[in-house]
Formats: structure tokens, C-alpha cells, sequence
């Protein structure tokens, strides 16, 4: 479900010329953490010169950006797409953070990536990453034999899964289950001896 902003959304400002249209990046939706989860918003550039900017995640194991990089002319405004990667676990709400970088353009600048090279930042702006609370709430419980119980189950899961997936190569490669045999053999052969 796409962000689309809105009256309630206040912009962020923070002492430059680039301003996005939120505050805070807000992920929802009835499948967050199981699809990829889009939020987007938009960048503009309210000075009177040319600005490339570049967008970073605090993890790229979490979040995905669609256009990292780019140039902004005086008054215009850009479109900027992050995805929520699933399969991972959903982190607290201000743990991670998207920063917005930029640095001034000359009129002979053409290309963002050879700007980006040539110079370092001229400022930075972090919007925080937000989740629904009711997706954090089981995860980050204080009830201690709760959490116990969930490590537990996951331990179990994973040994069980082992234990499939160690017989399924066994059956798949039979030189390794030969081998193992071959290896038992002479253990007991050893053990016999001694």
C-alpha cells in the first residue's frame, strides 16, 4: 500500500534545501513483513540552485530503495520509493532511519555519480522508520518466560528442519551416506580392539 501524502503530513526541514514531505517514514499494510511493503514520498527542492542528492538506509537487509541517487533543479520535485524487505524481523519503531544526503551543482555537473565522486556532502537530513504497533507488540515482550517459550519453539523448529534436511541429503548423495558408513564401521571396529 503506497504512502500518499496528506494535510497530516507536516514536512521535514532541517536546515537545507531539500525537503521531504514527511516526517517520519510510516510502513503499513495487511501483509507487511510477509510482501514487500512500498512507502513513498517526495523531495523538492526549494532553493534557487541545482542539487544532487543521494538517499541511504541504515540496513539494506531491511529496506530497498527504487532510485538512490539523483539531481534536483531549483523548485522541482522528486519521487522517492522505499520498499520494506520481508522475511526479516520487523525492528522497533526510530531503530533504523533513511538519511538524505546533497551537495551543490555547478552549471558543468551533468551526472549525479561523478558529483557524488568528486565532492562530500553538504548536508544531511534522517527521517526515522515507524511500524504499526500492533506487529510489535508480540515481538518485543517484557514477559520473560514468554520469550523464553518462543526461543524455545524456534530452537526445536530449527533442529527438526536439520535433522529433514540431513536425511534428504543423505538420500540425494549416497556416496556421503557410504562414507558414513564406512565410518561407523571402523569406529566399532576400534572400539572392538580396545
Amino acid at each position: 500500500m503506497p504512502h500518499i501524502p496528506g494535510k497530516s503530513d507536516k514536512p521535514s526541514k532541517e536546515a537545507g534545501p531539500l525537503v521531504a514531505d514527511v516526517k517520519k517514514i510510516k510502513f503499513d499494510g495487511k501483509y507487511l513483513g510477509w510482501e514487500y511493503t512500498q512507502f513513498t514520498f517526495n523531495l523538492t527542492n526549494e532553493s534557487k540552485d541545482r542539487y544532487a542528492w543521494k538517499v541511504k538506509t541504515s540496513s539494506n537487509r531491511h529496506y530497498s530503495i527504487e532510485t538512490a541517487i539523483g539531481i534536483l533543479d531549483p523548485d522541482c520535485s522528486t519521487e522517492i520509493v522505499l520498499y520494506h524487505i520481508p522475511g526479516v524481523l520487523i525492528p522497533k519503531n526510530g531503530f533504523h532511519h533513511i538519511s538524505i544526503y546533497w551537495i551543490k551543482l555547478t552549471k558543468k555537473d551533468v551526472n549525479a555519480r561523478m558529483a557524488w565522486q568528486v565532492r562530500t556532502s553538504e548536508g544531511c537530513m534522517h527521517l526515522s522508520i515507524d511500524f504499526p504497533k500492533k506487529l510489535l507488540d508480540p515481538r518485543y515482550s517484557d514477559h520473560k518466560s514468554m520469550s523464553h517459550a518462543i526461543t524455545m519453539r524456534k530452537i526445536n523448529a530449527e533442529l527438526d528442519e536439520f535433522e529433514s534436511l540431513k536425511n534428504h541429503y543423505m538420500l540425494t548423495n549416497p556416496e556421503l551416506k557410504l562414507n558414513q558408513d564406512k565410518k561407523k564401521e571402523a569406529d566399532s571396529k576400534a572400539k572392538v580392539k580396545a
